[in-house]
């Protein structure tokens, strides 16, 4: 033990050191130091406290192992004692250090992807408050530079107890980075099991049993405090590998989505770590009956991790992004429970799954058939669950939608479309052009996306007559509409000439036009003057006569990004957050419903299209048909878009309705009412596809649509009534305990 903590205290003193010349180097004869320099000085003294801390065991580590703690561990080897014996705080250490380098290490990685963003840099250059490289190649190796010599230290570290030990017990030594192995892969296949760079449109089936690795090694934590290590660090790693895109939403998205999702991970283990405790307490009562043991735990833990999952889509932080059952997106067989379930099902058979795998694993031969039993009913479970959802969709035919034409500007200017017939609609269909014009608002000129606007719909109108309706995307029109367009507008501004000769366009149209804009509401006093103007994010709809006929404001916003509903309560927050440059937008209040002569339609805007409940609602409303608009420009990367496609097509199979996309760059889309996905227009590609939607006279509502959520409140239920049915007696028998 002392040659150990010897060699751990050297290596850490020395990655200390050596992090401080490569921090001096970096910083130059002239050393100026920043915010951003702090995580790095933290890593360093992080470090050499920990050398310290293991110089100073030295005086006090026993050669060999206290015989209680040799007893301990002997009985969990034996199968005598379910848990493994405590350790020691200096067996966690070094993983925490690792846990900690990475973190940092990933997280200005990822925000290193910032430095290409044209605002970032108009940023730096008026700002002065972030200090960032010209581009992402050169920020990425500095970033490796400061950080990677925390990161090489720990194989070295984790592989000392193996070199020092004896040679019969060497392979006992790679248990120190059993731990890890088992989290890191866990992190991994749960990651990759959404879209992703390693593959665009996810490996779903890695949601049945990516978890696995997590459970396994919950089940066998000492403790508390390595719970919740655990817990913790999984959900960090989670949503900085899932979600390394948000790095170029903003300059605080980020940082937002790590602090938040960061504190719900550690509430949500705190629970079932309370949960692991109450099935432990209650074992007495239920090893006689070990089927209703496994069954009642299954069910509360499969229960538990689904409204986690649920709760993502409450409240102001919700956000609920590659949760759990949008590994499925494709699996249109699965889907065909959500008219009666929603989601929730989905999520619930996944981490069934993933318990009952876990739980083979961690029984280690005690009710080892009894686990292979449930297994194989679970599987028979699923698979009629599919055989049935198959059946649904064999039973429906033909695909309700149709592609009618599709076009794209190519790289020689000139709009380039496949070599088919374009028939003209019958009497109950209905042809709806949608737009992906590639352009962000942020970057790209308002004349320039205009004409691109024009030419795309133009050309798709050209090549599809008798459209009924054309869907531009989230702020394909930037220039807002009501206030620049107003009569008493000087008509030589800039902002006037554009939304003249957009709205001029409009109206000879000929048709009917959806486009996301900017909207905004006057506030005035009791004598007329003006105080202050609400700014929302909004949907606007035209009539073929050039009339504004209807708007939607967006409800549900981007926490943090674009809405702070506590500016009173927190003005500094609120002030940071402007400074940052965010776009605070207020929430819409009205749930519309656009009235088209021939059916009517609704506009969750943007990620709106991820809640279930929020969509329900504009169906529940009386909408026939979904349109989502958005735009994930700012992105960079299909997988962004990918992955918000993958969060919104259940929307379709819920409701039994028609969803459709328009977008700025990518998954410009349609979806039919069982969750069949028609076509993807290219990504970063302008582009343009008419489609043609059948509708029936009456559209039927589903369970889903009429009673909601209505599946996890069972869940609820069930949650409470296991915990109440364990843990009542559990307090009256101690209670009883403690009078006698």
């Amino acid at each position: 033990m002392r040659k150990q903590f010897f060699t751990w205290s050297l290596l850490y003193f020395l990655t200390a050191a050596l992090a401080v010349f490569l921090f001096l180097f970096e910083k130059g004869v002239e050393p100026v130091f920043g915010p951003g320099d702090i995580p790095n000085i933290l890593l360093i003294l992080i470090h050499m406290g920990a050398g310290v801390y293991f110089a100073s065991r030295l005086r006090v580590a026993p050669d060999v192992l206290p015989a209680g703690r040799m007893a301990e561990r002997l009985a969990y080897r034996m199968g005598q004692q379910d848990r493994q014996p405590e350790s020691e705080d200096f067996v966690l250490l070094p993983d925490t250090l690792f846990a900690l380098s990475l973190v940092i290490f990933l997280f200005e990685y990822i925000f290193a992807l910032a430095a290409n963003m044209d605002y970032v840099q108009r940023f730096i250059e008026t700002e002065g408050r972030l200090l960032l490289a010209l581009d992402t190649r050169t920020e990425r190796m500095f970033v490796f530079f400061r950080y990677g010599i925390y990161l090489l230290i720990y194989p070295v570290v984790a592989g000392v107890p193996m070199l020092l030990a004896s040679s019969n017990r060497r392979l006992r030594g790679l248990r120190t980075i059993k731990p890890m192995v088992l989290l890191l892969s866990s992190v991994f296949l749960f990651s990759f099991s959404f879209p992703s760079n390693i593959s665009a449109d996810g490996l779903g089936f890695l949601g049945w049993f990516s978890l696995v690795p997590l459970l396994v090694l919950l089940k066998d934590a000492p403790g508390f405090r390595r719970w919740m290590f655990y817990g913790v660090f999984w959900t960090l790693l989670t949503v900085m590998i899932r979600n390394y895109w948000l790095g170029t939403f903003s300059l605080v998205s980020l940082q937002v989505a790590v602090l938040i999702l960061g504190f719900y991970g550690g509430a949500f283990f705190t629970v079932i770590w309370f949960a692991e405790k109450l099935m432990r307490a209650a074992d007495h009562r239920l090893s006689q009956r070990p089927a209703i043991q496994l069954i009642l735990y299954v069910l509360l833990f499969s229960s538990l991790w689904t409204l986690y999952d649920w709760i993502f889509t409450i409240g102001f932080t919700a956000y609920p992004w590659s949760i759990m059952p949008h590994t499925q997106w494709r699996n249109t067989p699965l889907m065909q429970v959500l008219p009666v379930t929603g989601m929730w099902s989905i999520s619930q058979l996944l981490y069934i799954s993933n318990i009952l795998i876990a739980g083979w694993f961690v029984t280690l031969g005690r009710h080892r058939l009894l686990s292979r039993r449930m297994i194989m009913g679970f599987i028979i479970l699923v698979a009629l669950i599919h055989a049935g959802g198959a059946g649904i969709l064999l039973q429906q035919g033909p695909n309700s939608l149709e592609l009618v034409a599709s076009i794209e500007i190519g790289d020689d200017g000139e709009i380039h479309a496949p070599s088919r017939s374009y028939q003209l609609p019958g009497e109950d269909v209905h042809r709806i052009a949608l737009v992906q014009q590639n352009s962000d608002p942020r970057k790209h000129d308002y004349e320039a996306v205009l004409d691109t606007l024009v030419e795309l719909t133009d050309g798709i109108l050209e090549r599809s007559s008798e459209t009924d309706l054309v869907v531009w995307s989230e702020t394909a029109f930037v220039p807002n509409i009501a206030r620049w367009g107003a009569p008493d507008q000087n008509p030589g501004r800039r902002l006037v000439r554009v939304v003249r000769e957009m709205l001029d366009y409009q109206a000879g149209l000929g048709t009917w036009l959806l486009t996301g804009n900017d909207d905004y509401e006057v506030n005035f006093d009791e004598e007329g003057r003006e105080l202050s103007r609400d700014n929302y994010n909004a949907a606007v709809f035209f009539s073929p006569d050039g009339q504004r006929r209807d708007t939607y404001r967006k409800i549900k916003l981007v926490p943090f990004t674009e809405h702070f509903p506590y500016r009173e309560q927190f003005p500094r927050v609120y002030q940071l957050l402007l400074d940052f440059d965010v776009n605070i937008w207020e929430p819409g209040e009205t749930r519309t419903v656009f009235r088209h002569e021939n059916f009517t339609f609704s506009t969750p805007i943007c990620f709106e299209d991820a809640f279930p409940d929020e969509v329900r609602r504009f169906v529940a409303e009386g909408a026939d048909i979904i349109i989502n608009i958005s735009n994930d420009y700012w992105s960079l990367t299909e997988v962004a878009a990918k992955q918000h496609f993958a969060a919104s097509v259940f929307r379709a199979p819920e409701n039994r309705r028609v969803f459709l996309r328009s977008t700025a760059s990518g998954m410009t889309t349609a979806v039919d009412p069982w969750g069949r996905v028609l076509f993807e227009l290219p990504s970063y590609t302008a582009s343009a596809a008419s489609v043609d939607v059948v509708l029936e006279d009456d559209l039927p509502k589903t369970v889903y649509t009429r009673f909601g959520d209505w599946f996890v409140l069972m869940l609820s239920f069930i949650s409470i009534g296991i915990v109440a049915g364990l843990g009542i007696p559990l307090i009256l028998r101690r209670r009883r305990k403690g009078e006698e």
